[in-house]
This record gives structure tokens, sequence and C-alpha cells, in this order.
């Protein structure tokens, strides 16, 4: 029952995981769509930024061999189109309809554009929808909790130590300090009565790219202790 659930969610897409939405799935979207245009030959359109072949030129109509090369070359250009377009074409299915309505947006401000090719496309999509700053950061941090190991098991370990891996080089390529891991950590180990403190100090860290500090922290910590431990007194009595 779940796996025909799971084939009618998919069924109009040409490989089976999540659309791309915005920033906060981008990455998982990439390393997933990656993936599959891999496996069907299609990543070399990307990664490689490959060329049509060149055009054959006859230079006696009257050799049979010569058109039958020109005519060969011909499909062969005919072909490659036809990967481009169809590399194109998974990578727009498999964007939200918010997304496809901004790459169909970009070409038509541009009245002279070629259509989308597939390295371009997916250097815009990378340009427009990966976190950078202190959003990438806060993110990388609170996928700590994933870096645990559920099963001792040869394939667990491997997955782990990939994982592992993984989040080093991200936190490399964002240049993060320990200072910002340790306030990160910090507010994501607060416990839940501080989850309306914890969200107001992200949105201001988002907004205006700043480290909150461990004083501002221990703060507003000191704050809510003080609070919770001031006397009560009945209602319509002052001290």
């Amino acid at each position: 029952m779940a796996r025909n659930r799971n084939r009618n969610r998919y069924r109009n897409r040409p490989f089976p995981f999540a659309l791309l939405r915005d920033s906060t799935n981008y990455k998982q979207w990439a390393t997933s769509m990656k993936d599959a245009l891999l496996r069907d030959h299609l990543w070399v359109y990307i990664s490689a930024n490959s060329s049509p072949p060149p055009a054959y030129t006859v230079t006696d109509p009257t050799d049979p061999e010569q058109e039958e090369q020109a005519f060969q070359r011909e499909q062969e250009i005919n072909q490659w189109q036809c990967k481009q377009h169809q590399c194109v074409g998974r990578i727009a299915l498999m964007c939200s309809e918010a997304v496809q309505r901004r790459i169909a947006h970009v070409k038509r401000m541009d009245e002279g554009a070629a259509d989308w090719k597939p390295k371009e496309l997916w250097d815009f999509l990378a340009e427009k929808y990966t976190e950078k700053g202190w959003i990438a950061k806060w993110r990388l941090v609170d996928r700590l909790p994933e870096l645990t190991l559920k099963r001792t098991t040869t394939k667990e370990v491997q997955i782990l130590m990939s994982r592992m891996c993984d989040f080093i080089s991200q936190g490399q390529d964002l240049n993060i300090t320990l200072g910002e891991f340790v306030v990160i950590t910090m507010l994501n180990n607060l416990p839940p009565e501080f989850a309306v403190h914890r969200a107001l100090m992200r949105e201001k860290a988002w907004k205006e790219e700043t480290v909150p500090s461990g004083l501002e922290i221990s703060r507003i910590v000191e704050d809510w202790i003080s609070a919770r431990n001031a006397p009560k007194f009945p209602f319509g009595r002052s001290q």
C-alpha cells in the first residue's frame, strides 16, 4: 500500500525525489538531481559544458561517401541537441511551479536570449538557491545530531564517516569559526521554554549577518530564571 502511494506521488516526475522548493531543500535536491543525471548519462552536459559535434563540410557533392559522412554528422548534432533539451527538461520538471516560473521569467526578460543550456540552468539555480552566510552555518550545525551511530554495522559506520567528512568539508567552505559553532550549539540546546527567544535571535542573526554573543544568551537565561523565581502575590495585592 505504501509503495503504491509513493508511486502515485512521483508518477508525473522523471525522478523519485522531492521537487526543488527554495533554499531550504536546495542542497539535498542538488545531490539527488546530480545522482539521477549521472545514472542517465546526462551529467556530462553540465560538468563538461559540452559543445555540439562540428558540422561536416561537403567539398564534393558528387562523392557519396562525403554525403554519408555529412548525414551521420547531422544525426550526431541532432542527438546532442536532444540530449541537451532532455537534460534541461528533467531539471525543470524537478522544480516546483514557483521555481519554474522564475526560470521562465529570466528568459522572457531577455528577448534575444537563447534557450537554457544545462550548465547555465544548473549554475543559475545554484546561485539563487544556495544558502549563504549565517543561514547556511546555522543549518549546518542543526545537522549535528544526525552524526550519531545508530547501529554498529559496517554499512552504518561507512555512512556515518561519509556524513562526517561532508560536515567538515561544508564547515570549511563556510569558514565557520569555533565561536560561531559554540554559540549556535548553545542556542540549539536551550530547553523548549526558550523556543521564542531562539527564533527571534535566529531571525536577527540572519537579517543582520551578526553572530549573537554568549553573553546575550546568558542574559536571556538569567532573565528567565529571575522571572521564574520572582515571588508571586495573590491577585489584587502588591509587594
